[in-house]
């Protein structure tokens, strides 16, 4: 019988990070047959195998696949899907750190929503709560741009290989957004669980070596565009809680800490964007103002 739910860990040469993440979850886990947890190696050459192979002597429901070759983040996310033997799967970074007893809140909203083609584990300081619903346009309304994180999806795997072009927007660095897209297209039934599921210190490992505006405002945008009908209200909307939300927040760190991500044409960016919105003009003023300029 297979697991109900894969716990699938993406990593390469972090094995500092993957060894306090495999704590989080198999601490919860346990040995319980209904979760598997597999850790799926971008070809580390650190001593990732070795961290892996000491916890496998004491829990026998972890699992552990490297690939022949590094294959980038985008391609790990798929050869965790693809590897996975859970009903529903969850592809989590090696710095995600699960607060007690987030796995079995999962695991339980798993057996009564049984059926739905993805949870959402939306991030939110109120005490737990569900919504569901149905359709593309509900859960971009709902979700938005927190689809962009990947260890808050909860997928359900029998709908992968029905999706016919799953490489499509690899380069974008966000294909788990067109993902989500084309399941729903496939079972329209989705829930969004609220609550904090992860502890203080998660994503510790700061991302880098990418263009900020063209992965978060250009790559993500179109993919809404071109792989959905979005309604142009919703679109408007969508943007602006963009750089409401995340946008200007991250912004303000990237400025502060001075992490390596590179800000070249974010104006460019945004003026094509967002040129024709009536907030425009509020947007360049608090873009400058944090860069700057």
């Amino acid at each position: 019988t297979p697991p109900m739910l894969t716990y699938a860990i993406i990593t390469y040469n972090r094995s500092r990070f993957l060894a306090k993440s495999l704590e989080s979850v198999l601490q919860q886990a346990g040995n319980d047959a209904l979760v598997e947890v597999l850790v799926s190696d971008n070809a580390s050459t650190d001593d990732t195998r070795e961290i892996v192979q000491e916890m496998q002597a004491q829990y026998k429901n972890l699992g552990y696949h490297r690939n022949e070759e590094n294959v980038g983040a985008e391609g790990n996310i798929h050869a965790a899907i693809q590897r996975s033997r859970g009903e529903y799967v969850i592809v989590a970074g090696d710095d995600d750190y699960l607060q007690d007893g987030a796995l079995r809140v999962v695991l339980d909203n798993i057996r009564k929503y049984r059926g739905a083609a993805l949870f959402h584990l939306r991030r939110e300081n109120t005490p737990r709560r569900v919504y569901k619903d149905r359709g593309i346009v509900p859960y971009i309304a709902y979700v938005g741009y927190h689809m962009t994180w990947i260890g808050g999806i909860i997928w359900r795997r029998e709908l992968y290989p029905l999706i016919r072009e799953p490489h499509k927007y690899d380069h974008t660095r966000l294909p788990q957004v067109y993902m989500q897209l084309e399941m729903l297209r496939k079972n329209p039934q989705f829930v969004i669980l609220y609550g904090m599921f992860l502890t203080e210190g998660t994503g510790e490992c700061i991302p880098s070596g990418f263009n900020f505006g063209e992965v978060f405002i250009k790559n993500y945008l179109d993919i809404l565009m071109t792989a959905s009908e979005i309604p142009p209200y919703l679109l408007s909307d969508e943007k602006k809680r963009l750089m409401d939300e995340l946008i200007y927040d991250c912004l303000e760190k990237i400025v502060q800490y001075q992490h390596d991500l590179d800000l070249a044409g974010i104006f460019d960016i945004v003026r094509a964007y967002y040129g024709n919105e009536a907030f425009y003009p509020q947007v360049v003023a608090e873009l400058k103002r944090i860069l700057r300029e």
